[in-house]
């Protein structure tokens, strides 16, 4: 019978303890590692190979998006903007103009008689004379007169400039996750590796949202996310991670992005984070051991096997000295 041949897995067998455990490693391209700060990524998969194989299938994702988010740094490649961040974007090339993005409604935007108001007839005649010079930018269709080709930003601004009072688009899982991550590293300034894992643990908690709710975290607003889709997410995560502790840690970072925008975002405040108070998983109550109770101390009769051990076993003399207290340096 044929072995299936996995991509950077491997198998440490112990010729002492008679035993094998799992990784997944994989070197970074060398012009990938001033980004991650890492010759190679290593991560652990635990002892049984069942278990193992399960947790490959994690691991491989998320390292490979870790790498293609580096490639694109490397490339200069930027992700889309988020309508509100456009919509900022627009709000300022208007106030750079010298005119105020929000200005009191016209009669004829009204659908009323016309009115004379000389400050406000001279708002009106700035805003055509931008909109006229954008549209003198670009070729005009002969057969409409209408100008041809223009730019995504020109048309925004144009919409804009002809709205009385524009409304800012409704916080996306994106924007909250950019207002999450923005303010954390003003706080801590971290280093470029720890920046990294923040980063990663940020777009996971709001893609695992996205995915189980079949959207995209640019379309998903926050406002939006009822209590059912809270559990669907969970529910998600749960049949993608094989820990009930890990799904409990996913559901940690999603509400601290989620509650993070709530406390910042003004058309927020108030709201619930539906998913609070989630049934957790890996508390020890009808779920994992708490992972505090999987790394117990050792017992005193296990110290005694392990000082003999070493003391039978160790090839160099310092190995073997004992500290006051009776343990090994």
């Amino acid at each position: 019978m044929s072995s299936v041949i996995v991509d950077y897995w491997q198998e440490r067998k112990s010729k002492k303890l008679g035993s094998s455990s799992y990784r997944y490693r994989r070197s970074v391209n060398p012009e990938l590692r001033p980004i991650l700060g890492k010759r190679e990524i290593t991560i652990a998969l635990g002892n049984a190979k069942g278990d193992a194989l399960v947790k490959y299938r994690q691991a491989h994702r998320e390292v490979e998006q870790t790498l293609a988010a580096a490639w694109d740094e490397v490339r200069g490649i930027k992700k889309p903007k988020t309508a509100r961040e456009l919509f900022q974007e627009t709000v300022e090339r208007i106030k750079a103009l010298g005119l105020n993005p929000y200005r009191p409604p016209t009669d004829e935007d009204e659908g009323g008689d016309y009115d004379y108001d000389e400050t406000r007839d001279h708002d009106e005649i700035e805003r055509s004379a931008v909109v006229d010079g954008i549209a003198a930018k670009y070729p005009t269709d002969p057969e409409t007169g209408y100008p041809m080709g223009v730019s995504a930003e020109d048309t925004r601004l144009v919409r804009m400039l002809h709205t009385s009072r524009p409304k800012i688009p409704a916080p996306t899982l994106e924007d909250a996750k950019k207002l999450y991550l923005k303010d954390r590293f003003a706080l801590n300034d971290p280093k470029p590796l720890e920046r990294k894992k923040d980063e990663q643990r940020a777009e996971r908690a709001v893609s695992n949202i996205a995915k189980a709710l079949g959207s995209t975290p640019y379309e998903v607003k926050v406002a939006s996310i009822t209590r059912e889709q809270a559990r669907k997410v969970q529910d998600f995560i749960r049949g993608d991670v094989r820990s009930k502790s890990t799904v409990d840690r996913y559901l940690n970072d999603i509400r601290a992005v989620i509650n993070h925008a709530i406390a910042e975002v003004t058309e927020l405040h108030g709201l619930t984070n539906h998913f609070t108070r989630l049934p957790v998983l890996g508390s020890g109550r009808g779920g994992d051991t708490p992972e505090r109770d999987k790394r117990l101390p050792f017992t005193k009769d296990e110290l005694k096997k392990i000082r003999r051990r070493i003391e039978t076993h160790a090839d160099q003399p310092d190995l073997r000295k004992r500290c006051p207290d009776g343990t090994f340096r």
